[in-house]
């Protein structure tokens, strides 16, 4: 949905990463943030502005999602723009107007060919979410914790020209590797000095490996708590695993899904007021179920059941990706983990955009910033979706 150049957004309690402040206003000009503060004191409007009324819920930063696979029945591997421009429309409706595509394990080719979209995608006009870049996850993952990926198709770094891949793409660039995997440590240092943003995940290393990765640059959780180690009993020595190396230090960022599923809110609540605002971010890790109904649907070569509000491999056995968009987490950390609603937002807007430095333009209503909002109801349903200015969800018109 198209829109005005000017958009007044009144009557809504505005929420900052410390405090809400009620019967606030944001004015967005030329798609981007020009003024916020008390309704009273707004500038004059043209009458060329568009008005929208708040009703007394809340007026957020749009989310930044920054592990998401597919929705509204596309995935990020099926390498076309209209692909894109579907999962971008379908997570607008949950509030997200920013997010980083991700892999899942397959062959090199194809993933190049997936990187080629990505790259022509970023930062275009998709109707919805702004794609600001692309997420490797798979094919460097550990087989026992493979998750929903493709076992056939992992592969060790060292057996893999991944320098090819370092040399590619625009925008954000994640990965996710398994630092246990032979060549994970020079993969690691490689993907650093090119200024990606390195993760460990689906991974069972434990003690000096993970530090280890850390020293090599890697910084994240890829999804804490799911595929992730736990704390070993090696020959009569405890060893911890990167679920207790997350919690301990605090310059090790995690991801949370807390769709109730993966992670009960009241699990990503307990992580979120350990590590603080700032060492977490809420991903709803999405595949293409999500705004689906249920049924059989893939995820890259695996067929997935979806089914109580969750995707898992047919045997049910494992998790493969959520259905979940970002409004959801936010709800469940609120409603169910008892966060306040400034730590809910900040870790599913402003600390996602900080951790893949693009907080410059995004995750906050500061002046300057792309017009990026989410209008919610009191309950926290969204109403409407702002993209750089445009209104791209409306649930008046859903």
């Amino acid at each position: 949905m198209d829109g005005p150049s000017v958009l007044f957004i009144r009557n809504g309690t505005i929420v900052t990463p410390r405090v809400v402040r009620p019967d606030g206003a944001v004015l967005i000009a030329d798609g981007r943030i020009a003024w916020v503060g008390p309704a009273e004191q707004a500038p004059e409007l043209s009458l060329a502005a568009q008005q929208i009324d708040a009703e007394g819920g809340y007026i957020a930063p749009g989310f930044v999602d920054i592990h998401l696979h597919g929705g509204g029945g596309a995935d990020f591997m099926d390498a076309t723009p209209e692909a894109v421009r579907t999962i971008a429309r379908c997570h607008a409706s949950g509030g997200t107007t920013a997010f980083v595509g991700s892999t899942v394990t397959t062959s090199w080719k194809r993933m190049m060919a997936v990187v080629d979209v990505a790259e022509e995608m970023t930062g275009q006009d998709t109707g919805g979410a702004e794609l600001v870049g692309f997420h490797i996850e798979g094919p460097f993952l550990a087989p026992d914790q493979i998750g929903a990926h493709d076992p056939e198709l992992r592969r060790d770094p060292q057996d893999v020209p991944y320098e090819e891949l370092l040399e590619r793409g625009s925008g954000v660039k994640r990965i996710t590797v398994a630092p246990e995997l032979p060549g994970a440590l020079e993969l690691i240092q490689a993907a650093a000095r090119r200024g990606w943003h390195i993760a460990m995940g689906h991974s069972n290393a434990v003690g000096d490996t993970v530090l280890k990765a850390m020293g090599a640059g890697c910084r994240h959780v890829t999804h804490l708590f799911s595929c992730t180690s736990v704390l070993l009993n090696i020959r009569g020595k405890k060893s911890l695993g990167i679920n207790e190396y997350a919690l301990i230090y605090d310059d090790l960022t995690a991801e949370l899904i807390a769709d109730g599923h993966h992670l009960t809110g009241e699990l990503a609540a307990l992580v979120i007021r350990r590590k603080g605002v700032t060492g977490c971010c809420l991903v709803t890790d999405g595949m293409r179920a999500v705004g689906m109904p249920p049924g059989i649907y893939n995820l890259g070569d695996l067929t997935v059941l979806v089914e109580e509000g969750v995707a898992k491999l047919p045997d049910r056995s494992k998790f493969a990706g959520s259905v979940a968009t970002m409004a959801q987490l936010v709800r469940q950390v609120v409603n169910h983990g008892g966060l306040g609603i400034c730590e809910a937002i900040t870790v599913a807007s402003l600390m996602p955009a900080t951790l893949i430095g693009i907080d410059h333009r995004k995750g906050s209503l500061d002046v300057g910033k792309d017009g990026d909002i989410v209008v919610l109801s009191s309950d926290l349903q969204v109403r409407y979706t702002i993209a750089k200015g445009r209104m791209v969800y409306s649930a008046s018109s859903s």
